[in-house]
């Protein structure tokens, strides 16, 4: 239906434009405090609102598969996109940001195997 199209459309236009912001808000910080790493550190509030994308997110993409006509093809895209908002993050936020959604995402990836395409991408770009 036309409702479902919209949905995905606008999912996907969410999660290519959450990449940009979760970049700048990861790298903004960059040039005036760093971390021993070389890394920008991000904020507790910031850390949590991406683990709360990452949480609340992965759910979202049910769409993709509960509605009438669903694309292998057209779901794997878009969580290909996905897991790369979480590829611009530096190593220690990347750790604490999925540290506490691991549960999470393994009962999602149990309930619907395309949704190995996240932890796939994420190996293939680290």
């Amino acid at each position: 239906t036309d409702t479902v199209k919209d949905v995905k459309s606008l999912l996907k236009t969410m999660v290519l434009g959450l990449k940009t912001v979760v970049w700048c808000v990861s790298n903004y910080r960059r040039s005036s405090t760093s971390t021993p790493g070389g890394g920008a550190t991000m904020t507790e509030e910031e850390l949590r609102l991406v683990s709360r994308f990452l949480r609340w997110g992965v759910p979202c993409f049910a769409v993709y598969r509960d509605c009438l006509n669903p694309s292998v093809e057209e779901e794997k895209e878009v969580l290909d996109q996905f897991a790369g908002v979480f590829t611009v993050l530096d190593p220690h936020n990347f750790k604490d940001v999925f540290e506490g959604q691991i549960p999470a995402l393994f009962g999602e990836i149990l309930a619907d195997s395309a949704m190995l395409t996240i932890p796939q991408h994420l190996l293939a770009n680290a």
